[in-house]
């Protein structure tokens, strides 16, 4: 993409720091959303725990004092599915119809077994993890992988309670002796006592851990060191997402992408893991457990944007919602809007920005468990818990009207790129950027630490002017940048929906500087546009074939070894691809295809971001229908092929290997000698169908 020195850069004014919502410009939602509370019985205590939406499309809801109704949105009516549950934080529907619920102390199964619309059959499913009798105790869940794998998360026990003489499970001997925690007849532990028992401790099983709970029924501890995770889930490309709560040793509201294996800052839970060393938590080194810990994919400001961070939901189709597929919306108990996250990956770390959405006193704050209903309308439900919150529940619709949005913010070796989804107006906004780390210790919380403005050296803006770069003298690592445009509007002055941006720089890019952007010229120079060619056209960044079939389009240059980053986009039951080391018209090719209209999609070999007739993609990858972009990404690397789409490897192969033999000589190229072993231009694929690219970087390796 072609930019241009803007004179933005004589109207730099950088302030001190990206001010808190509380004080910064504020939009205006109500043209864009509608905020419907949804009256609740008074039978029921009104703090929702979770909410779902069933196949059938009614919502279901459990509620802090121990029931599952069910809503039916057409009548406005409500039912009781099941009673006597404990504190119950999250559901989820199987696919039989079943409903999971997390309680206190265990993950149920509801069954309905006579179809009379209650159930009458409560099974568990987990309880394979220790309760000690402490009020801080809570956990969340459950949220299912591809494979039907379920997760929760568990809480961390408090010093401001103690525990019950008899606890379930093996009590830790690491750590304050137990008769000094005593909770019993209203006890607490005393102040005496308080900092050897640790602000926060887990003396009985996988206390602070991220649990999985296999189809069979087996649990397996699978990741730890979180404090209160109250919000777990899946994103669109099967990444599993945790948030947490400031406390001791989170020095703000932190999410995280998590992996199993992995250790995520909170001491107190190291002690139940295998081969743990006997010593207590307290006594490590911070030194040695910031080697251990796997650091967040987002710090959220506490008190700007978040206090309490709530639940992770994935966005839907924007025709519904309004917002781009594939983001995250984030809750949180204590502010009035939610939180966009918009991920990016950086040298093989997830990483990205934090926007603020719906900032409004419409939507209140106490914002904790989230459904997307069938209808695309978002359904919140809040709580408090005798924290800072509120409870009922809260109907949220797009109005149909589209909005001027931050969509992509992407770190550069010496700044950011900020993406909009509409060119900006010739007015320039007010940039204000800042810099800040925190404190990783035992203390609650952290000061923003050497906390500094940041005056960025150049400012310019893309010819068609839906990007911004902003040229920064430095990039530290472990460093929350923060980012305002106050008054940005669009060419057509709509004003920017979310315009602050937080972006913690886990890891450093440095690779991108290598990238060729071959439409970056603004032109075809880097392609042969000949008799084949010569109909391709290029017009605001985004290549396209002419209204009839004009033929493939390829690049002057020759590559064998390379990395190759575009987005594609499809019409309804289109067919093209991107063909390289290609002879005579046949070479490997990543497959660009709608899946659901062609009839090649039914085979996995030849769907989208398949290795055409030699490799399918993996069968749970997250490509976008007709119409909408997808990214793609191409390793050819010797005999190493990986094929990427949207953020995920799809499939990975050795050329040579017996795998490749197999599907060689099952494929039409078996009859070709030499057959991927030489370099070649690159060929966008003219098949007949409108097919769009855009954003086409390429390296040598």
């Amino acid at each position: 993409m072609k930019f241009t020195r803007s004179l933005w850069i004589h109207f730099l004014g950088c302030t001190l720091l990206a001010a808190p919502l509380s004080v910064a410009q504020q939009s205006d939602w109500s043209p864009y959303y509608s905020f419907e509370k949804v009256a609740l019985p008074k039978t029921v205590d009104h703090q929702v725990g979770g909410l779902t939406t069933l196949s059938d499309g009614r919502i279901a809801a459990c509620f802090d004092s121990g029931e599952v109704l069910f809503y039916e949105p057409e009548t406005g009516t409500w039912s009781e599915f099941a009673r006597g549950l404990m504190s119950p934080l999250g559901l989820l529907e199987e696919p039989s119809g079943s409903l999971l619920v997390m309680q206190w102390a265990e993950l149920t199964r509801l069954t309905d077994t006579n179809s009379d619309g209650k159930a009458d059959f409560y099974e568990t499913v987990c309880d394979d993890f220790g309760i000690s009798g402490n009020y801080h105790e809570f956990a969340y869940g459950p949220a299912r992988d591809k494979d039907g794998n379920l997760y929760i998360a568990l809480n961390v026990a408090s010093n401001n309670g103690g525990v019950f003489e008899h606890v379930r499970g093996p009590w830790s001997p690491i750590g304050l002796a137990k008769e000094h925690m005593d909770a019993s007849n209203g006890k607490k532990i005393t102040d005496k006592y308080k900092k050897d028992a640790g602000r926060m401790f887990s003396r009985v099983p996988l206390r602070g851990w991220v649990l999985k709970i296999t189809p069979e029924g087996k649990m397996e501890p699978f990741a730890s060191g979180f404090r209160s995770p109250d919000g777990i889930g899946f994103d669109d490309e099967g990444r599993l997402w945790v948030t947490d709560n400031q406390g001791d040793w989170k020095a703000t509201n932190p999410l995280y992408h998590v992996e199993q294996g992995n250790f995520y800052g909170h001491p107190a839970s190291l002690i139940w893991q295998d081969g743990w060393d006997g010593r207590n938590p307290l006594d490590v080194p911070v030194e040695e457990l910031e080697t251990m810990r796997t650091r967040e994919a987002a710090l959220i400001p506490y008190g700007d944007m978040a206090n309490s961070l709530t639940q992770p939901i994935p966005t839907i189709d924007p025709e519904l919602f309004g917002l781009p597929r594939g983001e995250l919306l984030i809750g949180d108990m204590n502010q009035p809007n939610l939180i966009r996250f918009l991920s990016e990956e950086v040298g093989g770390t997830v990483q990205g920005a934090a926007i603020p959405f719906l900032f409004t006193t419409r939507l209140g704050i106490g914002n904790h468990r989230f459904t997307f209903g069938k209808d695309g309308a978002l359904w919140i439900g809040k709580t408090h818990l005798k924290w800072a919150g509120d409870e009922g529940l809260l109907k949220v619709t797009w109005n149909q009207k589209p909005m001027f949005l931050v969509e992509k913010v992407q770190l550069l070796e010496n700044g950011f790129e900020i993406h909009f989804n509409k060119p900006l107006s010739t007015d320039a906004p007010a940039w204000k950027i800042s810099r800040h780390t925190y404190h990783y210790h035992a203390d609650y919380g952290s000061p923003r630490v050497d906390l500094q403005k940041v005056e960025p050296s150049e400012i310019s803006v893309s010819e068609d002017r839906r990007s911004v770069r902003l040229v920064l003298p430095e990039i530290k690592t472990n460093y929350l940048y923060s980012i305002t445009a106050d008054h940005a509007t669009s060419a057509d002055k709509e004003a920017l929906m979310g315009h602050v941006m937080h972006y913690f720089v886990n890891k450093a890019a440095t690779a991108e500087a290598e990238f060729e952007d071959l439409l970056g010229s603004g032109d075809l120079s880097k392609f042969s546009t000949g008799a084949q060619g010569k109909s391709w056209t290029l017009k605001d960044g985004v290549l396209s074939r002419g209204a009839k079939k004009v033929g493939s389009l390829r690049t002057k240059q020759k590559y064998k070894n390379f990395e190759l980053k575009f987005d594609w986009k499809i019409s309804a039951g289109g067919n093209s691809g991107v063909i390289y080391r290609s002879q005579k018209g046949k070479g490997l090719e990543y497959q660009v295809l709608d899946d659901a209209g062609h009839i090649r999609g039914k085979t996995p070999a030849t769907s989208a971001s398949a290795l055409y007739d030699l490799a399918e993609p993996s069968a749970e990858k997250n490509c976008h229908p007709a119409g909408e972009w997808n990214s793609a990404r191409i390793v050819s690397n010797g005999n190493h092929i990986e094929h990427w789409l949207n953020g995920t490897k799809v499939l990975e192969i050795e050329i040579g290997s017996d795998e490749w033999k197999r599907s060689f000589t099952k494929s039409k190229f078996k009859d070709l000698e030499n057959f991927a072993e030489t370099e070649s231009p690159i060929e966008f694929q003219d098949h007949g169908a409108d097919v769009f690219y855009r954003n086409i970087l390429i390296r040598d390796l």
